[in-house]
């Protein structure tokens, strides 16, 4: 009975991360029973490399990109993190994003926005006004610095940029 006490408490006291679980769609339940986040899957991070890597010939898709970053992630942050939120499952950080864009014989170099050219091929972090939910990965030239700089309209910042370029 302490055991069931406990669980319970610990369930509370853990946020509403968890109870995401007891509505989440029967194809997130088929993901995530395969062993992956279905948000992150679908979520910015993965779209935006998808989307950078077409001006390399890197021909894979958002979810197969959102699988191989899961596959790398041996700290298991998503789930951790999840635990308080499930909107943090949704979260790719700079340093996979880096660490997977070598993998794929890419090199990223950071640079400041405001020195992208035509003809780079970069990916921006931007962050709004709600320090936990507005964060966004985007491509640049995908979107034109006007998209980029107003994505969160007026509370839009420019967090990192970085330049992705092929490996000789």
């Amino acid at each position: 009975m302490r055991e069931i006490g406990a669980s319970l408490i610990a369930l509370l006291l853990s946020g509403c991360g968890p109870l995401y679980y007891l509505t989440e769609s029967p194809e997130h339940k088929k993901v995530r029973e395969e062993g992956y986040e279905f948000c992150h899957l679908q979520s910015c991070g993965p779209a935006a490399l998808e989307e950078a890597f077409q001006y390399f010939g890197i021909n894979k898709n958002q979810i197969e990109i959102g699988k191989e970053i899961q596959d790398s992630d041996h700290s298991h942050y998503r789930g951790i993190m999840s635990l308080a939120s499930h909107d943090f499952t949704r979260i790719t950080c700079p340093p996979e994003l880096r660490r997977y864009c070598k993998s794929q014989g890419l090199t990223t170099k950071k640079i400041k926005y405001n020195k992208l050219s035509p003809g780079d091929v970069a990916i921006v972090l931007i962050k709004g006004k709600d320090s936990i939910d507005d964060w966004h990965w985007i491509t640049w030239p995908n979107h034109d610095k006007s998209e980029i700089e107003d994505f969160f309209e007026e509370s839009t910042k420019i967090i990192s940029t970085y330049l992705l370029q092929k490996n000789n």
